[in-house]
């Protein structure tokens, strides 16, 4: 499902009427990669060629456009984060399409962070990883989150 195919229910008009969710045409996750910097990378296997890469200085992440196992086109990002006390193999799955650039933003961000082990750390910091820090649905370092209730 897309989500340009998601309705809810009622307008306020009529209790029966589809209302869309979103106004805004969908953003291309593809498109979207190039335009925050990543690179034609040869090197990358994926179905639309080349596929593309960013060097982060500490970690090269590749984004792959292929279909995953239950039959869905994705963009596959993948990549090993090496630091000085753990190796992390990165593997996460994106929409082909986002709804807006904060959301693919906000998704990018997470990926990085959750491979991390927290907060993503590169040695060359692209300007969108910091605004996606702002949009992200998650907050971004461990002392802003709610503690859980005993």
């Amino acid at each position: 499902m897309h989500f340009e195919d998601a309705w809810f229910v009622g307008s306020g008009l009529s209790m029966n009427e589809p209302v869309p969710i979103s106004s805004a045409p969908p953003v291309s996750t593809w498109e979207l990669l190039r335009n925050l910097g990543f690179t034609e990378d040869r090197t990358v296997f994926s179905d639309l060629r080349p596929g593309l890469s960013f060097d982060f200085g500490n970690f090269k992440l590749s984004a792959s456009a292929v279909t995953n196992l239950r039959a869905a086109r994705i963009v596959l990002l993948s990549g090993v984060l090496v630091t000085a006390r753990t190796i992390t193999q990165v593997g996460d799955e994106l929409p082909m399409e986002v709804e807006s650039v904060e959301q693919g933003k906000a998704y990018l961000a997470s990926c990085l962070d959750n491979a991390a082990g927290g907060t993503f750390e590169p040695q060359i910091a692209p300007p969108w990883l910091e605004e996606a820090g702002i949009v992200t649905f998650f907050p971004r370092n461990e002392s802003a989150r709610p503690s859980r209730p005993i």
